[in-house]
């Protein structure tokens, strides 16, 4: 006879096992609040989990016997695909539990040990990092604004110098003025360079850390 005490050891000796369907099988909760389904493959299979009964339902994927990859397709009560799961190795296991989105049921991965998919996640496509430097520092910007020296900027004050002033010492200046800015400008440009360097790294690094979590291809 059950009661609240004992509640702990008859949930250990009650029977989770869901059987497997085999390939192009579906997987469904069969009415239980918990289940347990091991899968086994005698070559490259498929299978479907379908959508929870309601919310607060948990469901077990484990990977029992590798005679190729499983690919899991996780449907939601609409029919939409919210997760795909590839297990590859035996002993891959997903923990997963039952929400109510808006008006829909949906499966949400709790828990895994591989590194195909994250918890709600669908594994996207591969970036291609033909720049690979990575850096998870994101430094201060070393690029400032451009300015002239003198008043207002300095393309500015050579066109009032060629063209409102027209005199040879005026020419003279404006020319002047560009040979001693060219270094400035040249620096300017070189710190947004290393600027513009700094986010290229951390954006790899993000994207190697989404790859590890199995977010990205």
């Amino acid at each position: 006879m059950s009661s609240p005490a004992n509640l702990p050891y008859q949930w250990k000796l009650a029977d989770f096992t869901i059987r497997d369907p085999g390939s192009a099988g579906n997987i469904g909760m069969q009415q239980k609040g918990f289940a347990s389904c091991p899968i086994r493959t005698g070559g490259a299979e498929a299978r479907t989990v379908v959508a929870p009964d309601g919310d607060d339902q948990f469901l077990k994927l484990l990977f029992d016997v590798d005679g190729g990859d499983a690919t899991i397709t996780v449907l939601d009560s609409a029919g939409s695909t919210t997760d795909t799961i590839v297990f590859d190795t035996a002993g891959d296991t997903v923990l997963m539990s039952s929400i109510k989105y808006g008006t829909v049921y949906r499966w949400v991965v709790v828990g895994s040990n591989i590194g195909v998919l994250a918890a709600g996640f669908t594994t996207q496509a591969a970036y291609t990092q033909t720049y690979s430097t990575a850096d998870r520092t994101h430094a201060n910007l070393t690029s400032a604004a451009f300015t002239y020296p003198g008043s207002g900027n300095l393309f500015d004050a050579v066109a009032n110098d060629l063209l409102i002033n027209v005199r040879t010492d005026s020419v003279a200046n404006a020319v002047a003025d560009v040979v001693i800015n060219e270094k400035s400008l040249a620096d300017n440009v070189n710190q947004v360079i290393v600027d513009l360097t700094d986010l290229k790294q951390l954006v790899n690094a993000v994207i190697d850390d989404l790859q590890a979590a199995g977010i990205s291809g």
